[in-house]
């Protein structure tokens, strides 16, 4: 049995039509495609980001946070969210009374779909509440879920279909009506995830406070708007340590620190069994070498780099997609294609454009917090040795050595996080573009690289002689 068949025995209808979306005047998406993609996709990557953040909290619980007061913001989510779950079920009632009682035959699709929403929208109540009980000000995986759901589900929503005039006797008045309210309540829900909840004035420092960014709502945290206030006060004063803003707990010197220090106790551990393995060995020159710090490093502070690592790919892939956006524009306007086919295209082409740039302003910052976070724990690490050392010990190295690990070998180590981050995207880059020109220029592109594979060399050369006169 092929995709087409199973797709219409679940949805009796066929899973994509090509003609009904792109090659007619007002683009429709089936039911089927609709309730299997457009519905779910959000659902999973919900799924996906409660899980994700499940397994990174295990190691955060010593954080401590207030609790959120009862405000009409977070009252007025909470009731949208149960009444978004009164409606799916009344909407799953209904398809159940129409199929044994009215005798209106309903796909399973559709009860899939309401299945994976009515669990949805539970998850998303119990992160509420849990955002509540935590004293999170708002909630960055909510903000994404119900953007993502409103934007998906924008072709094919009943309202959607009233505002282009696209309704037929077929669609069910009743089905229509909640279908509409649904989508009006996740959309509300989208606009009033774009607001911070206050946070109990006891526990609260309005001039500090405010400006941390794990309180700021989703467009302060993609535009950096955040900054603004304090970049306008030391455009116009000189910036005290008092006047910066506090920064998040998991960035810390303590939290980096203890986070570090159990990761290194794992890692010497695991070198000290593999030493005692491999002693009296031959192979213990080779295979016992000490604890690693970089695994060390990673092990403790991996959530950064993964994320660093996958806006880098990002910012790899979108960079390129204009110039491909560039041609089929170019080819609408010699062609017969619908008119809202080049509004498409122009909005892609500035969407790609825009989501590169904040791919990279995003990429950057997470590799400086990758690099500053763990310079604290390391030097806090090292000032922790130096302290616990004995005094034969201390008789081995001089003050110049011990304070060269801080400032300059602790330097050596970040640096390091940056070399290995461009190990990877530079080749993944080289290989995009090279695919990208052989599209558009065929064998011609191999030119160039032979000319740029000569010159490498040569620049190293040059670049080492320079380091030396320096």
């Amino acid at each position: 049995m092929n995709g087409n068949q199973g797709s219409i025995i679940l949805c009796e209808t066929t899973f994509w039509d090509w003609d009904s979306f792109w090659n007619s005047s007002t683009p429709q998406v089936t039911n089927c495609f609709r309730q299997l993609v457009l519905i779910n996709l959000p659902c999973l990557v919900l799924w996906t980001a409660f899980l994700f953040t499940a397994i990174c909290s295990k190691a955060e619980s010593s954080i401590k946070s207030s609790p959120s007061p009862w405000t009409l913001l977070s009252f007025a989510k909470l009731t949208l969210t149960f009444l978004l779950i009164l409606c799916v079920g009344a909407e799953g009632f209904y398809l159940l009374y129409s199929d044994r009682y009215l005798m209106n035959h309903v796909a399973s699709v559709n009860y899939i779909s309401v299945c994976v929403r009515m669990t949805t929208f539970v998850l998303a109540l119990f992160l509420q509440l849990r955002q509540l009980r935590k004293g999170q000000l708002n909630s960055f995986i909510l903000a994404t879920f119900w953007s993502l759901y409103v934007i998906c589900n924008a072709v094919g929503s009943p309202l959607y279909l009233l505002l282009t005039d696209e309704l037929d006797e077929t669609v069910d008045s009743n089905l229509f009506i909640l279908g509409t309210v649904c989508y009006c309540i996740i959309l509300a829900e989208a606009i009033l995830s774009f607001f911070t909840d206050p946070q109990y004035s006891y526990f609260w420092d309005e001039k500090k406070d405010e400006y941390i960014m794990e309180h700021q709502p989703i467009l302060s945290r993609l535009l950096f708007s955040w900054l603004n206030r304090t970049i306008w006060y030391g455009f116009r004063n000189t910036i005290a340590t008092d006047d910066v803003d506090l920064i998040n707990p998991d960035m810390k010197t303590t939290y980096v620190h203890q986070r570090f220090q159990a990761a290194w106790m794992v890692e010497d551990a695991i070198a000290r069994s593999k030493r005692s393995d491999a002693e009296g060995s031959k192979t213990v020159g080779i295979f016992g070498r000490g604890p690693s710090l970089l695994i060390a490093l990673a092990k403790a502070l991996w959530p950064w780099f993964l994320a660093a690592a996958c806006l880098e790919f990002l910012y790899d892939v979108f960079v390129l997609i204009p110039p491909l956006i560039l041609e089929w524009l170019i080819n609408f306007m010699d062609s017969d294609e619908p008119a809202w086919h080049g509004y498409i295209y122009c909005f892609v082409l500035f969407l790609t454009t825009s989501l590169s740039v904040l791919f990279l302003a995003h990429d950057l910052n997470l590799l400086m917090i990758s690099s500053v976070v763990p310079r604290s724990g390391l030097k806090a690490a090292v000032y922790r040795k130096v302290l616990r050392l004995s005094s034969g010990s201390r008789r081995n190295y001089t003050v110049g050595e011990l304070c060269n690990l801080v400032a300059v070998d602790v330097q050596k180590v970040i640096e390091l996080i940056w070399a290995i981050n461009l190990t990877w995207s530079l080749p993944v880059n080289m290989i995009f573009t090279i695919a990208l020109l052989w599209r558009y220029l065929g064998i011609a592109c191999l030119a160039g690289i032979l000319v740029m594979i000569i010159v490498m060399p040569i620049t190293a050369k040059l670049a080492i002689m320079i380091h030396k006169l320096q």
